[in-house]
């Protein structure tokens, strides 16, 4: 009973100890966000619209005569000569007035969203690398979705499995799934 408790106890330092050294090993250049691959391709503003901010701003009855209100919208694109100590220069003043609308004087569109960005900036951000690759080869992953999800989807799972021996298993749940779509998505996952 007594190596039972001692043996528990080792383990549980050294699951402490290997946490520990993955979130040092992971902050040691600072804490990122990935940027998912389909947020890189597209150049568009962000989602939450300006006509948003608006109803916002005057469901909490403020003076809307004296706020300004701007959108600017920045595209990421990864690049493999971009460092991460890059900096980016600005083509434009952040804070310029030509591009200011008055909200109360502004009519609310009916679909909810405002027009694309008037003025963008790519944002240049280094490739995703990982110095440490995992052998999780025990492992087996698996997943039960649909053709068009899962289509979607194995750019990521290619992405995060690459070089870690674990096996995916796919339950593909469709009523009818044709056979040109299923040969195609046993290609995507065998490249």
């Amino acid at each position: 009973m007594r190596s039972d408790l001692r043996d528990r106890r080792i383990a549980l330092a050294i699951s402490v100890f290997v946490f520990s050294v993955f979130v040092l090993r992971h902050l040691q250049d600072g804490i990122y966000r990935i940027v998912p691959k389909f947020a890189l391709e597209a150049n568009t503003g962000p989602v939450w619209s300006a006509t948003q901010d608006r109803e916002v701003i005057r469901s909490l009855k403020l003076n809307t005569s004296t706020i300004e209100y701007r959108r600017y919208c920045f595209s990421a694109r990864q690049n493999k000569d971009t460092k991460r100590q890059s900096l980016v220069d600005l083509d434009w003043p952040l804070l310029r007035d030509t591009q200011a609308d008055q909200i109360a004087a502004q009519q609310l569109e009916h679909n909810g969203f405002d027009k694309a960005c008037h003025q963008g900036q790519i944002l240049h951000v280094p490739l995703d690398h990982f110095d440490h690759l995992s052998d999780t080869g025990t492992l087996m992953l698996g997943v039960a979705t649909f053709i068009e999800r899962l289509q979607q989807s194995l750019p990521e799972m290619a992405r995060w499995l690459a070089g870690t021996n674990s096996k995916l298993v796919v339950i593909l749940r469709d009523k009818s799934p044709k056979t040109t779509d299923l040969q195609a998505v046993m290609d995507i996952a065998e490249s």
